[in-house]
């Protein structure tokens, strides 16, 4: 009715028997993971670091993922080589430290995909400080969903509906 209030419709699973059947349906919906890999794990200064971001479905997801987004932001003391990327970034700004994969879908025949890229760490970095840094991917249950109740789940939500991970 448009005013987000939730509707109850019945059905009659079996109209040869008397009252209402429930029907039993059973919610699909994506469930994926992020990893994230550095090698070496203890650069030099001036070193490229090689990067793989693996996106993958667990075994409780039972539908395929659409309109994914990987972003990568590397700490102060690590840059993007250009071109390094196995599939290149949508966007990378222009410091070369924030890389954005916008990825169609990820069907679960598919099951995964492995992005690999490297980044050279500054002469001018810290010496023993760590350059520790996450990658988050985000997804959606249907192709150009909304989040609307007409549309499919954009992952902002529960449980049910938790289309994030973060490595």
């Amino acid at each position: 009715d448009g005013t987000d209030t939730p509707q109850v419709r019945y059905f009659d699973a079996d109209a040869a028997e008397d009252g209402n059947q429930p029907l039993d349906l059973t919610v699909t919906e994506p469930h994926l993971t992020l990893d994230k890999s550095a090698e070496p794990p203890q650069p030099s200064l001036g070193d490229e670091v090689a990067f793989t971001l693996t996106l993958d479905h667990t075994a409780t997801s039972t539908a395929d993922a659409f309109d994914l987004v990987v972003t990568d932001t590397l700490p102060q003391g690590l840059s993007y080589v250009a071109g390094s990327a196995s599939l290149a970034p949508s966007t990378v700004s222009a410091d070369g430290r924030t890389l954005t994969w916008a990825i169609a879908s990820l069907t679960q025949a598919t099951d995964h995909l492995a992005i690999h890229y490297r980044a050279r760490v500054a002469p001018s970095a810290v010496v023993g400080v760590g350059l520790v840094n996450d990658a988050q991917l985000t997804w959606k249950s249907l192709a150009n969903a909304t989040g609307a109740a007409d549309s499919g789940r954009t992952g902002a939500g529960g449980p049910l509906n938790d289309y994030t991970a973060t490595d």
